[in-house]
Formats: structure tokens, sequence, C-alpha cells
């Protein structure tokens, strides 16, 4: 994960709701510019979901600099673990 611990909080929903509301913020500064891929967060699912019953809404999300990441940064993956 890029955040976790005390620097990732669920802010709303989650276990036994239809939705969650996260964030992060970097306060340590552990995350450095990349160009690769990377996983911000991981959420887990009990029962069947695809990509189709999952949506992903990212408001506000800036760099060091403050500056907007931009939405196609954003990448939502369903991996089936089972």
């Amino acid at each position: 994960m890029l955040i976790d611990g005390d620097e990732f909080q669920v802010i709303n929903g989650g276990v036994d709701s239809a939705s969650v509301g996260v964030r992060a913020a970097d306060i340590s500064e552990s995350v450095t510019a990349f160009e690769d891929t990377r996983v911000a967060f991981a959420l887990t699912v009990d029962g069947d979901v695809t990509e189709d019953g999952i949506s992903m809404t990212v408001p506000t999300a800036t760099d060091d600099a403050g500056d907007p990441i931009p939405d196609d940064q954003w990448q939502l993956t369903v991996v089936d673990e089972a």
C-alpha cells in the first residue's frame, strides 16, 4: 500500500455497508515520485463482485506540491483471491 497505518483512515461505511469512504495523507513523506503502477489501498469484500458492480470516486487527490492528481491516474481493479 502507498499509505497505511495511522495515515490511512476509513471515514464512513465499511463493515456491513454497501460503501466505504477513506482518506489518506502522506504525513511521513514516505511516498516519492514514481511512474509504475502502485496500490493505493485494497478492500476485501464477501461474495461475488465484478468490476461492473463496484465504482470508485476520487474527489480530491493532490501531490506533494499541492497539484491535482489527474483522474486517469486512478484505476479500479477487482482481484479474485478465492
